[in-house]
Protein backbone atom coordinates (compact mmCIF):
# COMPACT_ATOMS: atom_id res chain seq x y z
CA UNK A 1 0.00 0.00 0.00
CA UNK A 2 1.46 2.99 -1.17
CA UNK A 3 -0.46 6.14 -0.61
CA UNK A 4 -0.05 6.99 2.91
CA UNK A 5 -3.25 8.99 3.28
CA UNK A 6 -4.85 6.50 2.61
CA UNK A 7 -2.75 4.81 5.54
CA UNK A 8 -3.25 7.72 7.57
CA UNK A 9 -7.10 7.22 7.32
CA UNK A 10 -6.84 4.22 8.25
CA UNK A 11 -4.99 4.33 11.46
CA UNK A 12 -7.15 7.44 12.39
CA UNK A 13 -10.34 4.73 11.91
CA UNK A 14 -8.75 2.49 14.66
CA UNK A 15 -7.83 5.41 16.69
CA UNK A 16 -11.67 6.90 16.51
CA UNK A 17 -12.82 3.66 17.58
CA UNK A 18 -11.10 3.43 20.64
CA UNK A 19 -11.81 7.17 21.52
CA UNK A 20 -15.91 6.15 20.78
CA UNK A 21 -15.06 3.63 23.15
CA UNK A 22 -13.18 5.36 25.55
CA UNK A 23 -15.32 5.49 28.43
CA UNK A 24 -15.90 1.45 28.05
CA UNK A 25 -12.67 0.86 28.08
CA UNK A 26 -12.21 2.59 31.20
CA UNK A 27 -14.59 1.04 33.00
CA UNK A 28 -12.82 -2.49 32.74
CA UNK A 29 -11.36 -2.24 35.93
CA UNK A 30 -10.36 -4.79 38.12
CA UNK A 31 -10.86 -2.39 41.26
CA UNK A 32 -14.40 -1.11 41.93
CA UNK A 33 -12.85 2.60 42.22
CA UNK A 34 -13.47 5.14 39.51
CA UNK A 35 -10.03 5.51 38.32
CA UNK A 36 -9.79 3.34 35.52
CA UNK A 37 -7.85 5.32 32.48
CA UNK A 38 -6.20 2.78 30.25
CA UNK A 39 -8.91 3.79 27.26
CA UNK A 40 -8.01 7.28 27.77
CA UNK A 41 -4.16 6.87 28.28
CA UNK A 42 -3.98 4.36 24.65
CA UNK A 43 -6.24 7.00 23.18
CA UNK A 44 -4.07 9.64 23.83
CA UNK A 45 -0.95 8.02 23.09
CA UNK A 46 -2.75 6.84 19.65
CA UNK A 47 -3.60 10.26 18.93
CA UNK A 48 0.04 11.64 19.59
CA UNK A 49 1.12 9.09 17.07
CA UNK A 50 -1.71 10.33 14.41
CA UNK A 51 -0.92 13.60 15.01
CA UNK A 52 2.83 13.00 14.50
CA UNK A 53 2.14 10.96 11.21
CA UNK A 54 -0.10 13.54 10.29
CA UNK A 55 2.77 15.93 10.06
CA UNK A 56 5.18 13.79 8.56
CA UNK A 57 2.59 13.80 5.25
CA UNK A 58 2.28 17.40 5.03
CA UNK A 59 5.91 18.00 5.36
CA UNK A 60 6.89 15.55 3.79
CA UNK A 61 6.08 15.07 -0.47
CA UNK A 62 8.13 11.78 -1.03
CA UNK A 63 7.78 10.39 1.66
CA UNK A 64 7.97 6.36 1.94
CA UNK A 65 5.48 3.96 3.90
CA UNK A 66 8.71 2.71 6.01
CA UNK A 67 9.29 6.60 7.36
CA UNK A 68 5.47 7.34 7.67
CA UNK A 69 5.52 4.39 10.05
CA UNK A 70 8.17 5.15 11.62
CA UNK A 71 7.54 8.34 12.33
CA UNK A 72 3.68 7.55 13.69
CA UNK A 73 5.73 4.63 16.30
CA UNK A 74 7.78 7.55 17.51
CA UNK A 75 4.75 9.96 18.02
CA UNK A 76 3.05 7.51 19.98
CA UNK A 77 6.39 6.84 22.24
CA UNK A 78 6.44 10.33 23.16
CA UNK A 79 2.38 10.76 23.69
CA UNK A 80 2.78 7.39 25.54
CA UNK A 81 0.66 7.36 29.41
CA UNK A 82 0.14 4.94 31.62
CA UNK A 83 1.71 0.86 31.41
CA UNK A 84 -1.27 0.44 28.53
CA UNK A 85 0.02 3.39 26.46
CA UNK A 86 3.47 2.60 27.01
CA UNK A 87 2.96 -1.26 26.18
CA UNK A 88 0.93 0.30 22.78
CA UNK A 89 3.85 2.72 21.66
CA UNK A 90 5.89 -0.43 21.59
CA UNK A 91 3.05 -2.51 19.67
CA UNK A 92 3.41 0.10 17.37
CA UNK A 93 7.30 0.34 16.72
CA UNK A 94 7.12 -3.32 16.45
CA UNK A 95 4.41 -2.34 13.41
CA UNK A 96 7.34 -0.19 11.73
CA UNK A 97 9.96 -2.33 12.40
CA UNK A 98 8.16 -5.17 10.68
CA UNK A 99 7.41 -2.89 7.49
CA UNK A 100 11.55 -2.33 7.60
CA UNK A 101 12.01 -5.73 7.43
CA UNK A 102 9.92 -7.31 5.34
CA UNK A 103 8.28 -4.35 3.31
CA UNK A 104 4.75 -2.59 3.10
CA UNK A 105 2.85 -5.47 0.96
CA UNK A 106 -0.17 -5.99 2.93
CA UNK A 107 -1.37 -7.80 0.12
CA UNK A 108 1.32 -10.37 0.84
CA UNK A 109 0.64 -12.68 3.88
CA UNK A 110 4.43 -13.80 4.55
CA UNK A 111 4.36 -9.85 5.05
CA UNK A 112 1.87 -9.46 7.24
CA UNK A 113 2.41 -12.40 9.21
CA UNK A 114 6.03 -10.96 9.28
CA UNK A 115 4.95 -7.72 10.51
CA UNK A 116 2.82 -9.48 13.35
CA UNK A 117 5.88 -11.04 14.78
CA UNK A 118 7.69 -8.22 15.33
CA UNK A 119 4.81 -6.73 16.89
CA UNK A 120 4.78 -9.42 19.85
CA UNK A 121 8.55 -9.65 19.94
CA UNK A 122 8.69 -5.40 20.60
CA UNK A 123 5.35 -5.94 22.82
CA UNK A 124 6.99 -8.33 25.12
CA UNK A 125 10.23 -6.23 25.37
CA UNK A 126 8.85 -3.50 26.52
CA UNK A 127 7.60 -5.48 29.71
CA UNK A 128 10.23 -6.67 32.25
CA UNK A 129 7.79 -9.44 33.74
CA UNK A 130 5.09 -10.45 31.02
CA UNK A 131 2.10 -11.46 32.48
CA UNK A 132 -0.63 -13.37 30.28
CA UNK A 133 -4.19 -12.35 30.00
CA UNK A 134 -2.97 -9.14 29.53
CA UNK A 135 -2.94 -7.00 25.82
CA UNK A 136 0.64 -8.88 25.40
CA UNK A 137 -2.20 -12.25 24.83
CA UNK A 138 -3.87 -10.74 22.66
CA UNK A 139 -0.71 -9.38 20.62
CA UNK A 140 1.20 -12.87 20.75
CA UNK A 141 -2.22 -15.11 20.01
CA UNK A 142 -3.20 -13.26 16.74
CA UNK A 143 0.87 -13.75 15.93
CA UNK A 144 1.29 -17.01 16.42
CA UNK A 145 -2.32 -18.45 15.11
CA UNK A 146 -2.40 -15.95 11.41
CA UNK A 147 -2.59 -18.28 8.66
CA UNK A 148 -3.23 -15.58 5.84
CA UNK A 149 -6.94 -16.78 4.79
CA UNK A 150 -8.20 -14.90 1.51
CA UNK A 151 -5.77 -13.43 -0.49
CA UNK A 152 -5.43 -9.99 0.42
CA UNK A 153 -4.86 -7.26 3.22
CA UNK A 154 -9.00 -6.61 3.53
CA UNK A 155 -9.39 -10.74 4.39
CA UNK A 156 -6.09 -11.16 6.37
CA UNK A 157 -7.42 -7.86 8.37
CA UNK A 158 -11.05 -9.94 9.00
CA UNK A 159 -8.86 -12.71 10.17
CA UNK A 160 -6.47 -10.66 12.80
CA UNK A 161 -9.56 -9.25 14.24
CA UNK A 162 -11.34 -12.70 14.96
CA UNK A 163 -7.92 -13.65 16.43
CA UNK A 164 -7.61 -10.72 18.39
CA UNK A 165 -11.73 -11.00 20.06
CA UNK A 166 -10.92 -14.99 20.50
CA UNK A 167 -7.49 -14.02 22.67
CA UNK A 168 -9.26 -11.34 24.04
CA UNK A 169 -12.25 -13.74 26.05
CA UNK A 170 -10.00 -16.05 26.90
CA UNK A 171 -7.93 -13.32 29.21
CA UNK A 172 -9.95 -14.01 32.73
CA UNK A 173 -9.36 -17.88 32.00
CA UNK A 174 -5.76 -16.73 31.99
CA UNK A 175 -5.55 -14.27 34.81
CA UNK A 176 -7.71 -14.88 37.64
CA UNK A 177 -8.04 -11.22 39.06
CA UNK A 178 -9.64 -11.16 35.88
CA UNK A 179 -12.63 -13.93 36.24
CA UNK A 180 -12.61 -12.95 39.62
CA UNK A 181 -13.81 -8.80 38.73
CA UNK A 182 -16.04 -10.41 36.31
CA UNK A 183 -13.71 -8.11 33.42
CA UNK A 184 -11.77 -8.56 30.22
CA UNK A 185 -8.25 -6.94 30.35
CA UNK A 186 -8.91 -3.18 29.38
CA UNK A 187 -5.67 -3.12 27.20
CA UNK A 188 -6.54 -5.86 25.28
CA UNK A 189 -9.94 -4.36 24.95
CA UNK A 190 -7.99 -1.50 23.59
CA UNK A 191 -6.23 -3.15 21.18
CA UNK A 192 -9.23 -5.38 19.64
CA UNK A 193 -11.49 -1.90 19.30
CA UNK A 194 -8.47 -0.27 17.17
CA UNK A 195 -8.31 -3.66 15.07
CA UNK A 196 -11.89 -3.17 14.59
CA UNK A 197 -11.83 0.33 13.71
CA UNK A 198 -9.33 -0.31 10.98
CA UNK A 199 -11.91 -3.16 9.72
CA UNK A 200 -14.51 -0.59 9.45
CA UNK A 201 -12.10 1.24 6.95
CA UNK A 202 -11.18 -1.55 5.24
CA UNK A 203 -15.53 -1.68 4.67
CA UNK A 204 -15.64 1.81 3.54
CA UNK A 205 -17.37 2.42 7.13
CA UNK A 206 -14.44 4.31 8.68
CA UNK A 207 -14.60 6.57 11.30
CA UNK A 208 -13.02 9.88 11.85
CA UNK A 209 -11.31 11.50 15.11
CA UNK A 210 -13.49 14.37 16.60
CA UNK A 211 -11.74 17.17 18.54
CA UNK A 212 -10.76 17.09 21.87
CA UNK A 213 -9.90 19.32 24.79
CA UNK A 214 -6.44 20.24 24.84
CA UNK A 215 -4.56 19.32 27.65
CA UNK A 216 -3.21 21.57 30.26
CA UNK A 217 0.29 21.85 30.74
CA UNK A 218 1.09 19.03 33.44
CA UNK A 219 4.56 19.97 35.21
CA UNK A 220 6.23 23.08 36.06
CA UNK A 221 9.10 24.27 38.76
CA UNK A 222 8.81 24.63 41.85
CA UNK A 223 8.50 28.39 43.05
CA UNK A 224 11.70 29.57 43.70
CA UNK A 225 10.52 32.48 45.80
CA UNK A 226 7.69 30.80 47.50
CA UNK A 227 9.84 29.27 49.95
CA UNK A 228 11.85 32.33 51.31
CA UNK A 229 12.23 32.47 55.07
CA UNK A 230 10.91 30.02 57.98
CA UNK A 231 8.60 26.89 57.82
CA UNK A 232 7.22 26.72 61.07
CA UNK A 233 5.32 24.65 62.85
CA UNK A 234 4.27 24.60 66.51
CA UNK A 235 1.85 22.63 68.62
CA UNK A 236 0.07 24.46 71.32
CA UNK A 237 -1.62 23.95 74.99
CA UNK A 238 -4.61 26.63 74.94
CA UNK A 239 -4.90 28.25 78.67
CA UNK A 240 -8.37 29.76 77.86
CA UNK A 241 -10.12 27.04 75.61
CA UNK A 242 -13.35 29.22 74.95
CA UNK A 243 -12.12 32.67 74.88
CA UNK A 244 -10.54 32.77 71.27
CA UNK A 245 -12.15 30.71 68.09
CA UNK A 246 -10.49 29.65 65.27
CA UNK A 247 -11.07 33.12 62.94
CA UNK A 248 -9.20 34.66 65.76
CA UNK A 249 -6.00 33.30 65.09
CA UNK A 250 -6.68 32.83 61.74
CA UNK A 251 -6.43 36.60 61.09
CA UNK A 252 -3.25 37.03 63.64
CA UNK A 253 -1.49 34.28 60.86
CA UNK A 254 -3.03 35.94 57.81
CA UNK A 255 -0.78 39.05 58.56
CA UNK A 256 2.27 37.32 59.41
CA UNK A 257 2.82 35.04 56.62
CA UNK A 258 1.93 32.11 54.21
CA UNK A 259 1.35 28.73 53.18
CA UNK A 260 -1.15 28.72 56.47
CA UNK A 261 -2.68 25.35 57.92
CA UNK A 262 -4.63 25.79 61.42
CA UNK A 263 -6.11 23.18 63.30
CA UNK A 264 -7.99 23.51 66.50
CA UNK A 265 -8.96 20.38 68.09
CA UNK A 266 -10.26 20.57 71.58
CA UNK A 267 -7.54 22.92 73.77
CA UNK A 268 -4.95 22.03 70.88
CA UNK A 269 -3.60 24.59 68.31
CA UNK A 270 -1.61 23.45 65.32
CA UNK A 271 -0.01 25.81 63.55
CA UNK A 272 1.94 25.93 59.87
CA UNK A 273 3.24 28.58 58.16
CA UNK A 274 5.83 30.44 56.11
CA UNK A 275 7.37 33.58 57.96
CA UNK A 276 10.29 35.99 57.70
CA UNK A 277 10.67 36.49 61.67
CA UNK A 278 9.82 33.36 63.52
CA UNK A 279 10.83 34.97 66.65
CA UNK A 280 7.92 37.35 66.14
CA UNK A 281 5.37 34.18 66.01
CA UNK A 282 6.32 32.34 68.48
CA UNK A 283 6.47 35.49 71.06
CA UNK A 284 3.08 35.77 69.93
CA UNK A 285 1.67 32.97 70.59
CA UNK A 286 3.31 32.22 74.01
CA UNK A 287 0.60 34.69 75.46
CA UNK A 288 -1.88 32.42 74.91
CA UNK A 289 -0.97 28.87 76.17
CA UNK A 290 2.00 26.17 76.60
CA UNK A 291 4.05 25.19 73.68
CA UNK A 292 4.99 20.99 72.98
CA UNK A 293 6.67 20.86 69.84
CA UNK A 294 8.61 23.31 68.19
CA UNK A 295 9.71 23.06 64.56
CA UNK A 296 11.46 25.52 62.22
CA UNK A 297 13.56 25.24 59.04
CA UNK A 298 15.04 27.62 57.07
CA UNK A 299 13.51 27.58 53.59
CA UNK A 300 16.25 30.32 52.40
CA UNK A 301 19.57 28.09 52.27
CA UNK A 302 17.05 25.34 50.11
CA UNK A 303 16.67 28.26 47.42
CA UNK A 304 20.02 29.79 47.71
CA UNK A 305 20.87 25.96 46.60
CA UNK A 306 17.91 25.48 44.29
CA UNK A 307 19.10 25.08 40.33
CA UNK A 308 16.48 27.08 38.63
CA UNK A 309 17.28 29.86 40.87
CA UNK A 310 20.89 29.86 39.69
CA UNK A 311 19.71 29.15 36.06
CA UNK A 312 17.50 32.63 36.18
CA UNK A 313 20.42 34.67 38.08
CA UNK A 314 18.88 36.24 40.80
CA UNK A 315 20.72 38.36 42.83
CA UNK A 316 21.88 38.39 46.37
CA UNK A 317 19.58 41.03 47.52
CA UNK A 318 16.62 38.47 46.11
CA UNK A 319 17.64 35.92 48.03
CA UNK A 320 19.18 36.87 50.98
CA UNK A 321 22.92 36.29 50.29
CA UNK A 322 25.49 35.14 47.49
CA UNK A 323 24.53 32.32 45.49
CA UNK A 324 26.39 29.78 43.79
CA UNK A 325 26.35 27.11 41.69
CA UNK A 326 26.47 23.38 43.45
CA UNK A 327 26.10 19.78 42.54
CA UNK A 328 22.46 19.31 44.40
CA UNK A 329 20.13 16.13 43.49
CA UNK A 330 17.46 17.44 41.30
CA UNK A 331 13.70 16.00 42.13
CA UNK A 332 10.91 15.77 39.34
CA UNK A 333 7.61 13.98 41.43
CA UNK A 334 4.16 13.33 39.99
CA UNK A 335 1.33 14.86 42.09
CA UNK A 336 -2.83 15.61 42.48
CA UNK A 337 -3.26 17.35 45.16
CA UNK A 338 -2.33 21.09 45.81
CA UNK A 339 -1.80 20.02 49.65
CA UNK A 340 0.14 17.35 48.39
CA UNK A 341 1.82 19.78 46.14
CA UNK A 342 2.63 22.17 48.93
CA UNK A 343 4.72 19.43 50.92
CA UNK A 344 6.58 18.37 48.13
CA UNK A 345 7.77 21.77 47.05
CA UNK A 346 8.39 22.39 51.31
CA UNK A 347 10.19 19.24 50.72
CA UNK A 348 13.12 20.31 48.19
CA UNK A 349 11.01 19.13 44.39
CA UNK A 350 12.53 21.16 41.92
CA UNK A 351 9.71 19.85 39.49
CA UNK A 352 6.26 19.50 39.90
CA UNK A 353 4.11 16.79 37.25
CA UNK A 354 0.36 17.72 37.93
CA UNK A 355 -1.02 13.78 37.37
CA UNK A 356 -2.03 10.60 38.92
CA UNK A 357 -5.13 8.13 38.99
CA UNK A 358 -7.30 8.79 35.93
CA UNK A 359 -4.33 11.39 34.48
CA UNK A 360 -1.64 9.72 33.68
CA UNK A 361 1.77 11.88 32.48
CA UNK A 362 3.21 11.33 29.13
CA UNK A 363 7.12 10.20 28.08
CA UNK A 364 6.90 13.71 26.40
CA UNK A 365 6.07 15.28 30.01
CA UNK A 366 8.81 13.40 31.37
CA UNK A 367 11.01 14.67 28.83
CA UNK A 368 10.67 17.80 29.34
CA UNK A 369 10.68 18.28 32.86
CA UNK A 370 14.13 16.67 32.98
CA UNK A 371 15.51 18.93 30.37
CA UNK A 372 14.01 21.82 32.15
CA UNK A 373 16.67 21.25 35.47
CA UNK A 374 20.40 22.10 35.21
CA UNK A 375 21.20 19.43 37.68
CA UNK A 376 23.77 16.90 36.69
CA UNK A 377 21.93 13.96 39.09
CA UNK A 378 18.47 14.09 39.00
CA UNK A 379 15.61 11.47 40.59
CA UNK A 380 12.15 10.66 39.76
CA UNK A 381 9.13 9.92 41.91
CA UNK A 382 6.28 8.74 39.97
CA UNK A 383 4.30 7.76 43.05
CA UNK A 384 1.61 5.53 40.59
CA UNK A 385 2.45 2.11 39.55
CA UNK A 386 0.79 2.72 36.35
CA UNK A 387 3.07 6.01 35.48
CA UNK A 388 6.53 3.88 36.25
CA UNK A 389 6.65 2.87 32.47
CA UNK A 390 6.68 6.07 31.07
CA UNK A 391 9.33 7.55 33.74
CA UNK A 392 11.12 4.69 32.06
CA UNK A 393 10.65 5.43 28.85
CA UNK A 394 11.65 9.06 29.38
CA UNK A 395 14.66 8.30 31.02
CA UNK A 396 15.98 5.84 27.95
CA UNK A 397 15.63 9.12 25.81
CA UNK A 398 18.05 11.22 28.12
CA UNK A 399 21.48 11.05 27.34
CA UNK A 400 23.38 14.34 29.12
CA UNK A 401 22.87 13.59 32.71
CA UNK A 402 22.22 10.59 35.05
CA UNK A 403 18.54 10.61 35.89
CA UNK A 404 17.30 8.28 38.35
CA UNK A 405 14.13 6.29 38.89
CA UNK A 406 12.92 5.61 42.38
CA UNK A 407 9.67 3.12 41.95
CA UNK A 408 7.25 4.64 44.14
CA UNK A 409 4.41 3.30 43.41
CA UNK A 410 1.77 5.35 45.52
CA UNK A 411 1.75 8.94 46.81
CA UNK A 412 2.39 7.86 50.51
CA UNK A 413 5.86 6.02 48.86
CA UNK A 414 7.35 9.60 47.36
CA UNK A 415 6.31 11.54 50.52
CA UNK A 416 8.36 8.87 52.78
CA UNK A 417 11.04 9.37 49.80
CA UNK A 418 10.86 12.90 50.30
CA UNK A 419 10.68 12.66 54.32
CA UNK A 420 14.25 11.05 54.35
CA UNK A 421 16.19 12.45 51.52
CA UNK A 422 18.48 15.12 50.91
CA UNK A 423 19.82 17.32 48.36
CA UNK A 424 22.81 16.25 49.07
CA UNK A 425 22.81 13.08 48.17
CA UNK A 426 25.53 13.12 45.48
CA UNK A 427 26.43 11.01 43.79
CA UNK A 428 22.77 9.51 43.88
CA UNK A 429 24.48 5.39 43.70
CA UNK A 430 25.47 5.59 46.89
CA UNK A 431 22.03 6.53 48.58
CA UNK A 432 19.68 4.66 46.46
CA UNK A 433 19.78 1.74 48.34
CA UNK A 434 18.76 3.56 51.56
CA UNK A 435 16.04 5.03 49.63
CA UNK A 436 14.57 1.99 47.51
CA UNK A 437 14.48 0.08 51.24
CA UNK A 438 12.22 2.65 52.48
CA UNK A 439 9.85 2.39 50.05
CA UNK A 440 9.62 -1.45 50.20
CA UNK A 441 9.54 -1.48 53.99
CA UNK A 442 6.90 1.66 54.00
CA UNK A 443 3.61 0.46 55.40
CA UNK A 444 0.28 2.38 53.73
CA UNK A 445 -3.10 2.39 52.84
CA UNK A 446 -6.16 4.34 51.53
CA UNK A 447 -9.86 4.56 51.62
CA UNK A 448 -12.00 5.45 49.12
CA UNK A 449 -15.73 4.51 47.65
CA UNK A 450 -16.59 1.11 45.69
CA UNK A 451 -18.42 2.11 42.31
CA UNK A 452 -19.68 -1.68 41.45
CA UNK A 453 -20.58 -4.55 43.52
CA UNK A 454 -17.64 -7.62 43.29
CA UNK A 455 -15.84 -10.32 45.54
CA UNK A 456 -12.20 -9.38 45.69
CA UNK A 457 -9.55 -11.60 47.88
CA UNK A 458 -12.56 -12.86 49.95
CA UNK A 459 -14.05 -9.36 50.64
CA UNK A 460 -17.82 -8.68 49.76
CA UNK A 461 -17.99 -5.49 48.34
CA UNK A 462 -21.45 -3.50 47.59
CA UNK A 463 -21.57 -0.27 45.68
CA UNK A 464 -21.50 3.14 47.69
CA UNK A 465 -19.39 1.29 50.55
CA UNK A 466 -16.26 2.64 51.91
CA UNK A 467 -13.70 0.34 51.04
CA UNK A 468 -10.16 -0.21 52.61
CA UNK A 469 -6.87 -0.90 50.82
CA UNK A 470 -3.59 -2.21 51.96
CA UNK A 471 -1.57 -1.16 49.73
CA UNK A 472 -2.95 -2.78 46.39
CA UNK A 473 -5.20 -5.61 48.43
CA UNK A 474 -8.96 -4.87 49.56
CA UNK A 475 -9.24 -5.54 53.18
CA UNK A 476 -12.53 -4.20 54.32
CA UNK A 477 -15.55 -2.97 53.02
CA UNK A 478 -18.12 -1.26 54.75
CA UNK A 479 -21.25 1.28 54.91
CA UNK A 480 -19.67 3.12 57.76
CA UNK A 481 -16.76 5.19 56.95
CA UNK A 482 -15.07 5.21 60.47
CA UNK A 483 -15.36 1.72 60.56
CA UNK A 484 -13.40 0.63 57.51
CA UNK A 485 -10.50 3.48 58.55
CA UNK A 486 -10.38 1.64 61.73
CA UNK A 487 -9.76 -1.55 59.64
CA UNK A 488 -7.28 -0.20 57.64
CA UNK A 489 -5.31 1.38 60.81
CA UNK A 490 -5.38 -1.86 62.70
CA UNK A 491 -3.56 -3.38 59.53
CA UNK A 492 -0.87 -0.79 58.61
CA UNK A 493 -0.26 0.69 61.85
CA UNK A 494 2.88 -1.57 63.49
CA UNK A 495 4.74 -1.60 67.20
CA UNK A 496 8.27 -0.01 65.23
CA UNK A 497 6.09 2.81 63.37
CA UNK A 498 6.59 6.39 65.28
CA UNK A 499 4.58 8.64 63.33
CA UNK A 500 1.55 7.92 61.14
CA UNK A 501 0.68 10.26 58.76
CA UNK A 502 -3.63 10.73 57.19
CA UNK A 503 -3.77 12.63 54.26
CA UNK A 504 -7.46 14.17 53.88
CA UNK A 505 -9.09 15.18 51.40
CA UNK A 506 -12.73 18.17 51.24
CA UNK A 507 -14.74 15.04 51.44
CA UNK A 508 -13.56 14.70 55.27
CA UNK A 509 -15.68 16.28 57.95
CA UNK A 510 -13.32 17.56 61.61
CA UNK A 511 -15.62 15.02 63.63
CA UNK A 512 -13.98 12.46 61.77
CA UNK A 513 -11.01 13.50 62.26
CA UNK A 514 -11.00 13.80 65.78
CA UNK A 515 -12.47 10.38 65.92
CA UNK A 516 -9.30 9.01 63.75
CA UNK A 517 -7.41 10.78 66.25
CA UNK A 518 -9.21 9.48 69.41
CA UNK A 519 -8.79 5.77 67.89
CA UNK A 520 -5.02 5.86 67.28
CA UNK A 521 -4.64 7.36 70.27
CA UNK A 522 -6.44 4.81 72.38
CA UNK A 523 -4.77 1.69 70.77
CA UNK A 524 -1.59 2.85 69.56
CA UNK A 525 1.42 4.69 71.06
CA UNK A 526 1.97 6.71 68.39
CA UNK A 527 1.92 10.45 66.96
CA UNK A 528 -0.31 11.19 64.14
CA UNK A 529 0.15 14.21 61.51
CA UNK A 530 -2.74 15.26 59.73
CA UNK A 531 -2.24 17.17 56.20
CA UNK A 532 -4.80 18.02 53.87
CA UNK A 533 -4.07 16.76 50.76
CA UNK A 534 -6.93 17.77 48.62
CA UNK A 535 -6.48 14.40 46.75
CA UNK A 536 -8.94 13.10 44.03
CA UNK A 537 -11.07 9.88 44.52
CA UNK A 538 -9.18 8.38 47.56
CA UNK A 539 -10.96 9.95 50.86
CA UNK A 540 -7.89 8.97 53.29
CA UNK A 541 -4.26 8.40 52.13
CA UNK A 542 -2.28 6.69 54.90
CA UNK A 543 1.25 5.59 55.63
CA UNK A 544 3.42 5.38 58.90
CA UNK A 545 7.28 5.72 59.44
Amino acid sequence: MKNKKILLSIIESGIANVQLNEQIINDLNVFPIPDGDTGSNMLSTLRSGYNSAKEFIETNINNKAVDFFATFAKGTLYGARGNSGVITSQIMKGLAKGVENHGSDFDDSKVVKGILNDMKTYAYNSVHNPVEGTILSIIRYTAENFQGKGNNYKTYFDEIVELAEFALEETPNQLPILKESGVVDSGGMGIVLFYKGVQLHFNKKGLKLYASNTKEEVFRKADAFKNIGYCSEFILTLKEVDKYDKAYFQEILNKMGDSIVLIIEDDILKVHIHVKEPGTLLNTFQEYGQFSKIKIENMTTQVDENPMVLENGYDKEQIGKKTKKTKTLGVISVSEGEGITKIMEEKGVDCIINGGQTDNPSVEDFVSAINSLENEEIIILPNNSNIIMAAKSAIELINDKKVYLLPTKSVQQGLAVLFNYSKEFVPFHEYEDFLINIIKELSFGSITVANRDVTLNGVDVKEGQYIAISEKQIIASNKDFLTSVYNLLDKIVIDEQEIVYIIYNHEIKVEELKSIKNYLVKNFDIQIEFIFGKQKIYHLLVFGE
